[in-house]
C-alpha cells in the first residue's frame, strides 16, 4: 500500500487509557474512586493516593 510510507512508528512504550483520580487514604485504609471503596495497605493512612481508572472499565 503506498500509505505506509506516511505512517509513523507506534511508540515502545504502550498507552494506558485512564485517568489519574487523586485520592486520601481514611483512617480505615480505604480510598473512595467515584462511589466505590478500595482498602490499600494500612501504612499508608492520612496519605494521599492515586488512583487509575481504566476506561472501558465496569462498575457492575
Amino acid at each position: 500500500m503506498w500509505e505506509k510510507e506516511y505512517f509513523h512508528p507506534l511508540p515502545e512504550k504502550r498507552f494506558e487509557a485512564c485517568k489519574l483520580v487523586s485520592c486520601q487514604v481514611n483512617k480505615t485504609s480505604l480510598i473512595t474512586v467515584e462511589t466505590n471503596k478500595y482498602s490499600v495497605p494500612c501504612d499508608y493512612v492520612g496519605q494521599a493516593a492515586w488512583a487509575k481508572n481504566f476506561c472501558g472499565s465496569s462498575n457492575r
